[in-house]
């Protein structure tokens, strides 16, 4: 993760590190040792949506900066 912060803006990291609660919920109930609820879930989708809301500009964005995202 750190290399691939030297090709991206510093904001588009922090939101990268604001989804790892999400990511880790995700993986929880993928694997089974956690089953969420509906509580949990529709709490990821708004929080996704809030995201998805502050970083909209960002989503244009080079091909070096989409390859650290990707990274």
């Amino acid at each position: 993760m750190y290399t691939a912060e030297e090709s991206i803006p510093g904001a588009l990291g922090a939101v990268i590190y604001g989804t790892a609660p999400l990511m880790t919920g995700v993986v929880a109930a993928v694997t089974g040792v956690e089953r969420p609820t509906r509580a949990a879930i529709l709490g990821a989708l708004v929080a996704l949506g809030g995201i998805g809301l502050i970083s909209w500009d960002l989503f244009n964005v080079s091909a070096s900066q989409a390859a650290g995202v990707v990274m």
